[in-house]
């Protein structure tokens, strides 16, 4: 019974956002979640999947050799960019 008292008064001072644009009760709303954009196909790095039309790694990865290499599901820009913001610098975990 506390532990569920607890969790209600979290929900009343910190409620759900969405992490695109705000809106209530939702982690990440419908259409922010249409926005999302996959960072996968042609142009993109062989090393971490950003935008990139040269050959080989970007030149952020072109002096990476220690990892084999890092991919990203989606472009880090709009509400893929709000989600990581919210869980690095605001500590939502719920987008966790």
């Amino acid at each position: 019974m506390l532990r569920r008292t607890f969790r209600n008064a979290i929900e009343l001072l910190y409620p759900l956002r969405c992490a695109g644009c705000g809106r209530f009760d939702i982690v990440l709303c419908p259409e922010c979640t249409a926005k999302l954009e996959r960072a996968t196909g042609l142009g993109r790095c062989r090393f971490c999947s950003a935008a990139w039309e040269g050959e080989g790694n970007c030149p952020r990865c072109f002096h990476l050799h220690e990892l084999e290499g890092v991919r990203a599901g989606f472009e880090m820009s709009g509400p893929a960019r709000g989600l990581v913001h919210a869980l690095k610098y605001r500590y939502y975990r719920a987008v966790a």
